[in-house]
């Protein structure tokens, strides 16, 4: 969960602000858009260009690499000091459980 997490916060970083897309003419791309929050009224929306994905051809050298120097996850893992990385609690975690019968 926590590689899913990261992975998908270097996808949102990589391709947060693509550029709209164009024409083979040079004008810009539009798509209709129908959303619920205005009762099915259509929308213009801006298409944008494809996402990269770069960052994986970055992420699997950076792997390939720290790979050939360690010989086993854990020996990198203490060595680059990635045991100490911790994640934020959740946020109901910050609520307390309350009784289903008191709200009734």
């Amino acid at each position: 969960m926590k590689a899913r997490i990261l992975t998908a916060a270097l996808h949102f970083n990589e391709n947060s602000n693509r550029p709209q897309a164009t024409s083979k003419k040079g004008d810009a791309c539009w798509g209709v858009s129908f959303p619920k929050s205005r009762q099915g009224e259509p929308v213009l929306k801006a298409v944008n260009k494809p996402s990269t994905y770069s960052y994986v051809g970055e992420l699997l050298e950076e792997v390939f690499v720290i790979r050939t120097q360690y010989p086993s996850y854990d020996k990198a893992a203490v060595s680059q000091n990635i045991l100490s990385v911790s994640m934020p609690q959740p946020v109901a975690a910050a609520y307390s459980k309350c009784d289903k019968k008191s709200l009734f």
